[in-house]
């Protein structure tokens, strides 16, 4: 079990990609360069407030604010006021799948909403590029191609 690097997007590819449209003020001039040019087997997230994304490997990824975890990989939130914001230590999983990418609520405190929806527990919900994900009162965009 690993922890992903939060280190900004370093990969340049060439083809465009189509995002679902979300406020101007999100996404900005910095944030496009970087969706566009997201590796095929990546997930971007946006954390809000953040200038620079971080990217999600395929398989497994616990989103919470722990370094350890039984499930596999792990993005540990705290840098981001995770606590503050009611993230849960482990609060939501990742997954990519053959459908696609899923997000599920790992039986969390303060739940997980997609695009205003709040999602039951142990529940995958596929996501679709653009969508806007709440652990808490942590917002997060999701980007891939």
């Amino acid at each position: 079990m690993s922890v992903i690097d939060s280190s900004p997007l370093g990969v340049a590819l060439s083809a465009g990609i189509t995002t679902r449209p979300v406020p101007a003020d999100i996404l900005t001039t910095s944030l496009r360069w970087h969706v566009q040019r997201i590796p095929f087997d990546r997930l971007m997230l946006h954390i809000m407030g953040e200038k620079l994304p971080v990217l999600i490997p395929r398989g497994k990824t616990v989103l919470g604010r722990t370094r350890s975890s039984g499930m596999g990989m792990v993005f540990d939130l705290s840098k981001y006021f995770a606590r503050v914001r009611g993230v849960s230590r482990e609060h939501a999983l990742i997954t990519f799948t053959a459908a696609g990418w899923t997000v599920e609520d790992l039986s969390s405190t303060n739940g997980v909403w997609v695009n205003n929806t709040k999602l039951a527990a142990y529940q995958p919900h596929l996501l679709r590029n653009g969508d806007m994900v709440e652990l808490g009162q942590l917002t997060l965009f999701v980007y891939f191609r």
